[in-house]
């Protein structure tokens, strides 16, 4: 028994290694006006991209993408532009199940708003689909898809209703649990907390107050502690934030800082967080087009720093940022404006000190929407954006610059940039961000089986080592409809 385990684990370890270099490591998920449709399109580290193909015949507004966590698994969620709201779930490369449920009430300017959004539970692996509806109580649904859709959706009360607006979501790294943060449009900005076991619960109004475009609202994790924090701005130039503590199921204080020369009222937010610690970073773009930023160090926000001032893309914002994967590196990446508008300019941060701006890309034409997605297996950042001509393109971006090298202002000559790849030129253009990018990684469970003349015993723990996978399955792809 231990031979053939040992056999076993060495095979699936050479696998691993083979994969690692020819296998797909990730994949961008559009809305093409070309085609008419969703499509997918694969990328690897050695054959850069390949695979465009159309698995759905709905096109989209806004679009999110999310990978299992322990298996080979992603799901992608679209509020299409029939205002229905459709998830797929991902064998590998292959649908393998798909769902559709009624969105909220739609208006003229349904391009502009996020009403859905998705999740894997850390722990367990299951899926969970979330999206507003129009009832006046009972608003918020979440469907779980765990080898199959379940019957029917969890409800759930927001603790402020309204007319749906902006939902982001982000999953915890230790227990399973959904930290969603949302907003009526014009309203006030809510957040609340999505167990399995108990469905929505612990929510709390962030008085908040949005406007129509504006998505001034975001959640991350600390990666260690699982503390869940909502950040969020109230029409004023102060960035608000809150942290949830799930060990005692308490909401912290209301607390609040502000970053020079970001002096106008904060209209849109991102926010990143590390792995392995219990940094986060937060960017921020105010209604004079001036992004900044801080560094959340595990108890304060530090090193605030404006990052530059009348940037171009700012409905829907063209900045971004995040942590490389291995490196702990910040990546912060926005839309130049004046005579560079077709490029991006970008700043690092390193230990303790940020970079001077420096030239990222260059668009074809003006920026309208970025992202960046961090490898967790390297410290390859993938940066996707969109212009005013409806080109889609995107860049494997890699820090090289040290602490010490940030200081001597050479990090321009460090930066190592990835071809240029046109994914397509016939992409949606919203409000919204009609695109998403993730990582195909994921740490799969292992078992180890020991025997004894009297005894035999299984346990299950989760390995450290994360995988990549050629699975392409066919499977029948199914399509059902939930009760909400």
């Amino acid at each position: 028994m231990v031979v053939v385990r040992q056999l076993l684990l060495v095979g699936l370890f050479l696998l691993a290694s083979v994969c690692r270099s020819v296998c797909d490591d990730g994949a961008i998920f559009f809305s093409s006006t070309q085609y008419s449709g969703l499509r997918r399109a694969n990328y690897d580290t050695s054959t850069q991209w390949s695979g465009d193909n159309t698995f759905s015949s709905h096109d989209a507004y806004t679009i999110v993408t999310r990978q299992n966590p322990l298996k080979d698994e992603s799901i992608v969620a679209a509020v299409g532009t029939d205002y229905n709201i459709r998830a797929y779930l991902f064998s590998g490369t292959s649908v393998a199940s798909q769902t559709v449920v009624d969105g909220p009430e739609h208006s003229t300017d349904v391009d502009e708003l996020y009403w859905c959004s998705a999740e894997y539970l850390r722990l367990s692996g299951v899926a969970v689909l979330f999206w507003f509806t129009d009832d006046s109580s009972n608003n918020l649904r979440a469907l779980e898809y765990d080898n199959g859709w379940a019957s029917s959706a969890v409800q759930g009360n927001a603790p402020h209703s309204g007319r749906a607006g902006h939902m982001m979501t982000a999953s915890s790294p230790v227990r399973d649990e959904v930290m969603l943060v949302g907003n009526e449009e014009g309203s006030k900005d809510y957040v609340i907390i999505y167990r399995p076991s108990g469905g929505f619960q612990h929510g709390i109004v962030l008085s908040g107050t949005s406007g129509d475009k504006n998505r001034n609202i975001d959640v991350a994790y600390e990666s260690v502690s699982g503390r869940g924090m909502a950040v969020y701005s109230k029409n004023n130039e102060y960035v608000y934030y809150r942290i949830f503590t799930s060990t005692t199921d308490s909401w912290g204080s209301e607390y609040s800082f502000s970053i020079t020369n970001i002096d106008h009222d904060i209209r849109w937010i991102k926010m990143a967080s590390e792995r392995d610690t219990n940094r986060m970073a937060v960017a921020v773009m105010d209604n004079a087009e001036s992004v900044g930023a801080a560094i959340w160090s595990g108890s304060a926000w530090e090193y605030k720093k404006e990052l530059a001032s009348h940037v171009v893309g700012t409905e829907p914002p063209a900045f971004s940022i995040t942590f490389a994967g291995t490196t702990g590196n910040v990546v912060a990446i926005y839309g130049d404006d004046g005579e560079e508008s077709h490029s991006a300019r970008m700043r690092t941060f390193h230990g303790s000190w940020w970079s001077s701006e420096r030239f990222g890309v260059t668009q074809y034409q003006e920026l309208t929407s970025a992202g960046l997605w961090a490898d967790p297996q390297s410290n390859t950042v993938m940066y996707c954006a969109l212009d005013d001509t409806n080109d889609l393109s995107c860049w494997a971006y890699t820090p090289q610059c040290t602490a010490v090298q940030v200081t001597q202002g050479s990090c321009s000559d460090l930066d190592s940039w990835g071809p240029r790849e046109q994914v397509n030129d016939y992409v949606q253009l919203s409000y919204t961000q009609p695109f998403a990018f993730h990582w195909r990684r994921w740490t799969p469970p292992t078992t180890t089986t020991s025997t004894s003349s009297s005894t035999s015993t299984t346990s299950t723990s989760t390995s450290t080592s994360t995988s990549t996978s050629t699975s392409t399955s066919t499977s029948t792809s199914t399509t059902t409809t939930a009760t909400t």
